[in-house]
């Protein structure tokens, strides 16, 4: 929140930007709290340290502003500025030679939360079927296309290949893919596809031997070291044609060549891996679809023109930041509340929303993402 802080209140509004934060706080302390009192075992780890990568020094002066100048007094907060080649190798065990294509860094010491979302996600099911609700996972069943009710308390039809459900309330949360059910929408929040990859365990990534994520290459990859040593990288989507927007196909089959090529070899061209026993290898790959909305913000209630239909969608690759708030507040709207907890009123869906977003810039675009993206084009040849 610190280095995103200054962005938000030059993008937006003051009151959306306290709106937001305070969504991000609900959505962290909801999940720790809901952790902790049921005993979910999501490999949730709190106070994680945060690194953010910056290609130029113009990139890096505008994040951080006029505390550049006081750069010690930072320290004790747990903030450090990192700028140059050498103090980034103070911090990081990186490969001689290996700049990450960056000329600084900010270090944000246990900042941050990292969690396992498939684990959270079926010990949440199974919280709620153990509270009594009537939870009914249908895999292998397509849904077709939904009817919204004719008239405010009527019934919605979900058109399916194995007949017709019948209900009062449908929630929409395919996020990339919710185009293809609710076709007004196809040209709100687009599909991205990504790249994702995990590591056997590997020696620490900070030389002092700090859990940590970090973001890099202008927004295009970013990864996590586990508790385990293991790390999750993804992103490399600016190495498709198009940089993956509109790709909604995450098969195997599918899959980029290049931008393959590119996130197998990042971790090994950049940082020094040496000293695991057994050697670092590639455990696990697969590709992601992002939803990504029209003006960079999740669409969250009610559908307009259609009674009883409700969207959950495009996070623009930040869900677990989000999700979780935002699929409250839709609960809560459904139940009646007139004010959600973490209501956001520029997430609400409204059909005048427009394209501001720019789709080749890098994860979790920003103002900043953009300016890097466009004064420094990413080499294709090289991670």
């Amino acid at each position: 929140t610190w280095m995103q802080l200054p962005v938000m209140l030059c993008e937006q509004s003051l009151q959306h930007t306290i709106q937001t934060i305070r969504l991000k706080r609900y959505n962290l302390q909801t999940i720790r709290r809901f952790c902790a009192e049921r005993a979910i075992d999501a490999d949730l780890d709190e106070a994680v340290d945060g690194v953010q990568f910056f290609s130029t020094a113009a990139a890096l002066h505008a994040r951080v502003g006029w505390w550049r100048h006081v750069r010690p007094l930072l320290r004790p907060f747990g903030i450090e500025i990192l700028e140059g080649e050498e103090e980034m190798r103070e911090h990081l065990r990186l490969r001689p030679g290996a700049t990450l294509n960056a000329y600084g860094a900010v270090r944000l010491r246990h900042d941050f939360d990292t969690i396992c979302a498939a684990r959270f996600v079926i010990g949440a099911v199974r919280e709620a079927a153990s509270a009594g609700a009537h939870v009914h996972v249908h895999t292998h069943t397509r849904v077709l296309r939904i009817e919204p009710a004719t008239a405010a308390g009527g019934e919605c039809t979900i058109h399916t290949d194995r007949g017709a459900v019948r209900c009062k309330k449908v929630v929409v949360a395919t996020n990339g893919y919710i185009g293809s059910l609710i076709p007004a929408l196809a040209d709100k929040i687009r599909p991205i596809r990504n790249h994702v990859l995990v590591t056997s365990p590997a020696p620490w990534l900070l030389k002092d031997g700090s859990r940590c994520g970090m973001g890099g290459q202008n927004g295009f990859a970013y990864w996590i070291q586990r508790e385990d040593g293991r790390i999750v990288l993804g992103g490399f989507r600016e190495r498709e044609p198009g940089c993956g927007v509109d790709q909604a196909d995450d098969s195997k089959e599918a899959e980029d060549p290049q931008a393959r090529a590119a996130i197998r070899s990042f971790l090994w061209d950049h940082f020094d891996l040496r000293g695991a026993e057994p050697p670092v290898c590639i455990e696990q790959e697969w590709t992601g679809i992002i939803g990504w909305s029209c003006d960079d913000m999740p669409w969250v209630g009610p559908l307009p023109g259609q009674p009883g239909i409700f969207v959950c969608a495009g996070y623009c690759g930040s869900g677990l930041s989000r999700a979780f708030a935002c699929g409250v507040t839709v609960a809560e709207m459904i139940c009646g509340e007139a004010q959600p907890t973490a209501f956001v009123a520029k997430f609400l869906p409204d059909w005048s929303r427009s394209w501001t977003a720019d789709l080749e810039a890098g994860h979790a675009v920003s103002a900043g993402a953009r300016d890097a993206h466009k004064d420094q084009s990413i080499s294709k040849g090289k991670a």
